[in-house]
């Protein structure tokens, strides 16, 4: 039996096509800023994310995976490697891809102020406010906090209508079971 990563592996360059500077690019679906997107089990993922996981069999988890080639689509290993957000502003300016250039000390700062702790504290004042919001929405329309407005079909629905998705603030998708399933089918014909 294969390994899953040679699986994956096989998965993204059969969407790719190799270009004279060395770059393997993503030819499927792309985010607004021009990074590859992989469906894989109900998840959106990043193919250039995919590809290093693949590659390297380990999870960058929080660190971010830069390009040497600042080609977004491109998912070649060797184009790859490992930074942090300040990496990624210090690769940004170096190359000149950004207005103003922050000098290694100001990055410094940043870096050390926009803690782990500070962003679990931003998060949560995020979910308080949304959870607000949700609460009023479902008081306004009369039915119990704990059903979901499908914006699809725009109906109040139980939990149970929604298929679990645990990067989503509630626990569950975006859309009902049965609209999820009508806008999987669609975007899956439109690719063809």
């Amino acid at each position: 039996m294969e390994s899953m990563n040679t699986l994956l592996f096989e998965r993204l360059m059969r969407d790719t096509v190799q270009s004279d500077s060395g770059c393997w690019e993503w030819q499927r679906c792309k985010n607004p800023a021009g990074y590859g997107r992989v469906g894989l089990r109900g998840h959106d993922w990043i193919a250039h994310r995919l590809m290093w996981f693949c590659w390297h069999e380990s999870d960058p988890g929080e660190a971010y995976v830069l390009h040497t080639c600042d080609n977004p689509a491109c998912i070649n290993p060797d184009h790859l490697f490992l930074g942090t957000q300040a990496d990624n502003i210090s690769d940004m300016c170096a190359k000149g891809r950004q207005h103003t250039a922050y000098s290694s000390e100001t990055l410094n700062r940043i870096q050390q102020w926009w803690t782990p702790e500070r962003r679990a504290a931003k998060g949560e004042l995020y979910l308080a406010r949304v959870r607000k919001q949700h609460n009023e929405a479902a008081l306004a329309a009369g039915v119990p906090t704990e059903h979901k407005r499908c914006p699809s079909c725009e109906q109040w629905l139980p939990r149970e209508a929604y298929h679990l998705n645990a990067r989503r603030f509630d626990g569950l998708c975006s859309y009902c079971k049965s609209c999820r399933a009508v806008r999987h089918k669609a975007q899956y014909h439109s690719h063809g």
